[in-house]
């Protein structure tokens, strides 16, 4: 009898990789749980109502508050995703307009196009040489405030996918001082408030909504998330009124039951375990900095602060992202998050050992030594890289802010036709196109196709990256009129 995905999640458990990417649980390496059949239920009498908690559903959530530092917490069962739509609807109404970074993920645009928000664009600074958006500083906030009144706040994105930390605090007063509201996706965040010296929390730092992927930096499984809200700028009832409008009816009772099981199990932990993963995680970040064909991202200003358990490398070599990658995961057994550009991006979480942290860094030096040789293979598979300065580093012209025809609603249900990336020069995208990982698109509906998109476009798929998006043989989908 064949069972597709099973015996496939069965193949891979079994095949002994080191995981460097989510879920923060690592293969279940810190406790399991048995028998999940027997925990997958229904609304019983003694089981409560995700939609109306009055019981233990209602018992966890206040003892997630009071874990995160929060008023009020509450269960996502679709994840930060369906999370960030609940808080934009909590938040918006239709024709709202809502301040963000370009570099934002995928599910913020589909709430503004779901609730009809229309962005106002942040350019975050670029950190060179990755060519990655750095943290938004509180001057660049205060003046697009000034030139637009009417937002109804500020929608961030903190840490960023490769952990940078915008300093939150600033910009939280300038907006409450307009009574607006600051809405910051932590999703990769979770695990500041457990680790000594680690960032502070969004939370911490005065966010009215934070909203966290537990199962990203902590055991708990793909899916998992929570949604935390503080003051008096968002309603309880309203935040579960959007959160029953964006999850499923049916909510998984493992879900729920293993985000309880994780917070209990993090509040069960002497400080001395955390503090003994942050040493080893500090240890191997040293030896990391010293490996001569790689730049390991680090703290460089008091302006934005760093994840140190995101673990980014820059190759100083013309070799891609995705082909060191490759070399990784089939010569040396190491999964990463994420390759793009000429990085690579590894997330380490208190499930790690000292086994693993040290196969990490044995592979890394293992392609510093393949680089150093000149090896064929690696800059054979790094594509376009090799015809032009690295430097030059393409992801930062993917969160160049975008010239628009369309709003993200209008755009998304006008009729559209695929055509050829030679073919879609000056025209508007109706879809998204987006490299996975980091979700963050390149284009979005309603944004014009110039010549600078389709180069991104093209060069990633050259890389081999997974970019999401295209249809048939490399189209791309475009309003038939606009």
């Amino acid at each position: 009898m064949k069972r597709p995905i099973y015996d496939s999640l069965r193949q891979i458990a079994g095949r002994g990789y080191q995981s460097w990417h989510m879920p923060g649980h690592k293969g279940g390496q810190l406790f399991s749980l048995d028998q999940l059949y027997a925990l997958d239920v229904t609304e019983l009498e003694e089981t409560d109502n995700l939609q109306r908690p009055v019981g233990i559903i209602r018992e966890a959530e206040q003892r997630m508050s009071a874990f995160f530092g929060a008023e009020e917490s509450f269960f996502s069962v679709n994840g930060s995703t369906g999370g960030i739509l609940a808080a934009i609807a909590a938040v918006c109404r239709p024709g709202d307009r809502i301040i963000a970074c370009r570099n934002a993920h995928k599910s913020f645009f589909n709430a503004c196009i779901h609730v009809g928000v229309q962005p106002i664009y942040v350019q975050p600074e670029i950190i060179e040489p990755f060519g990655i958006p750095g943290g938004v500083l509180p001057e660049q906030v205060k003046t697009i405030l000034q030139n637009n009144p009417e937002v109804k706040g500020m929608y961030l994105t903190s840490p960023t996918f490769e952990g940078v930390v915008t300093d939150i605090a600033e910009i939280a007063e300038l907006l409450h001082e307009q009574n607006k509201v600051l809405l910051v996706d932590e999703a990769h965040g979770a695990h500041f408030c457990c680790i000594p010296g680690f960032p502070k929390s969004a939370l911490s730092m005065g966010a009215d909504i934070v909203v966290q992927s537990l199962h990203k930096t902590l055991p708990s499984p793909t899916q998992t998330a929570m949604v935390h809200i503080q003051g008096s700028r968002i309603s309880q009832d309203r935040m579960r009124l959007a959160l029953n409008a964006f999850q499923s009816t049916s909510p998984s009772y493992i879900f729920l039951a293993a985000m309880d099981y994780c917070r209990a199990f993090l509040e069960g932990q002497p400080k001395e375990f955390f503090q003994s993963y942050r040493d080893m995680l500090m240890e191997y970040r040293e030896k990391l900095q010293r490996v001569p064909s790689f730049i390991l991202l680090e703290k460089r200003e008091q302006r934005w602060d760093l994840d140190p358990a995101k673990i980014v490398l820059h190759s100083r070599a013309k070799v891609s992202g995705s082909a060191l990658a490759h070399c990784l995961r089939k010569d040396y057994g190491i999964e990463l998050e994420g390759a793009f550009g000429g990085n690579l991006v590894g997330i380490s979480t208190i499930a790690d050992s000292r086994e693993s942290f040290q196969q990490f860094y044995q592979g890394i030096r293992a392609l510093d030594s393949r680089i150093q040789s000149g090896d064929k293979t690696l800059f054979e598979k790094s594509g376009n890289f090799n015809k032009k300065e690295f430097e030059n580093n393409q992801n930062y012209d993917i969160i160049e802010l975008p010239k628009v025809s369309r709003t993200l609603r209008d755009a998304f249900y006008r009729p559209y036709e695929a055509v050829s990336l030679a073919q879609a020069r000056g025209r508007v995208s109706a879809a998204f196109v987006t490299p996975y990982p980091p979700g963050i698109p390149i284009v979005c509906p309603g944004e014009f196709l110039s010549e600078r998109e389709l180069s991104v476009i093209q060069e990633a798929l050259g890389r081999g990256e997974d970019v999401l998006g295209m249809e048939g043989q490399g189209e791309i989908l475009v309003l038939s009129e606009y």
